[in-house]
């Protein structure tokens, strides 16, 4: 079921669809109808296939499937002609107020997790802290109410880093922090979503753009897709896939001009592809070099 509503993120395609064909509204709605049942019908099997690839390691797998065939689907389109244009829409005056109804949800949510765990929650939320997040699983089972302390504190710790930042709250940002939250119980958590969205944060200092602009807030939020790689490799990986991340999600979607709305899943996998092999390689040589020193003396 989730992969036909993370399909959702193609949807740009059949507005674009019927907006190119300039014919009777009826074939337009028949072409761009036929058309979401192609996509939806091959993102499934590109989804799985290409989660091999990166090895779980972004969260946001059907983002990046999405990004494939996006990609194509421009091509197609540009091929025949049609110009795809892009447009931002991004509110800036109600930030306040959405801070404070986050933060009442939030705490709402602490509150409940301690009236149904009570002293057993903090040493189990310890324990979930332990784990990788690797293909968006826990290794262990833990209680509902760990899970929704776990959203809690991570919404909470998203919302501070756009007020922090000076961003703004609006649908874009909430969408991204309840993204977070949503992906809680599913691979991430404070220690490995921090040092991601630190190293996006950093990036900022060296790079040409500004933190608060519309485009890297969304980054710096869903970045944390990147969270396995720093619950499997340590604070040091996370901070460098936040830095690489960053560059790599403000680029690359040039590619497919906005028709794939979850960019930071397509730029999330090709992140990972790049980082996993080279980490693992560094690893298995230093476990060679050592059993060799062993063997040796």
């Amino acid at each position: 079921i989730y992969y036909g509503l993370y399909g959702t993120s193609l949807s740009p395609a059949i507005t674009l669809v019927m907006q190119t064909l300039h014919s009777n509204p009826v074939i337009e709605i028949i072409i761009a109808s036929i058309t979401g049942l192609l996509i939806g019908y091959v993102l499934l099997p590109i989804s799985i296939h290409v989660k091999s690839s990166h090895k779980g390691y972004s969260l946001y797998n059907v983002g990046f499937s999405s990004g494939i065939i996006a990609t194509v689907l421009v091509s197609i389109f540009r091929s025949f002609g049609v110009d795809i244009e892009t447009r931002l829409i991004w509110d800036e005056s109600h930030t306040p107020l959405f801070a404070a109804a986050l933060f009442v949800l939030f705490s709402y949510m602490i509150i409940l997790a301690i009236i149904l765990d009570g002293k057993k929650l903090i040493p189990s939320y310890f324990n979930l802290l332990k784990e990788t997040g690797v293909h968006g699983t826990y290794k262990h089972e833990y209680s509902d109410a760990v899970y929704i302390f776990n959203m809690a504190a991570n919404g909470i710790i998203a919302t501070l880093f756009v007020l922090f930042t000076k961003g703004d709250l609006n649908g874009p940002t909430i969408g991204s922090i309840f993204t977070i939250v949503g992906f809680s119980p599913a691979g991430k958590h404070m220690r490995n979503i921090l040092p991601v969205m630190v190293g996006v944060c950093f990036s900022a200092f060296l790079k040409q753009w500004y933190i608060n602009d519309p485009a890297p807030t969304l980054t710096l939020l869903l970045s944390t897709t990147l969270a396995p790689i720093a619950g499997e490799f340590g604070i040091i990986a996370g901070l460098i896939a936040g830095f690489i991340h960053s560059s790599v999600a403000l680029n690359v979607g040039i590619v497919y001009k906005g028709l794939n709305l979850y960019n930071n899943g397509f730029a999330g996998g090709i992140v990972a592809i790049f980082m996993v092999p080279v980490i693992e390689s560094i690893i298995e040589k230093r476990k060679n070099d050592k059993e060799k020193k062993l063997n040796k003396s």
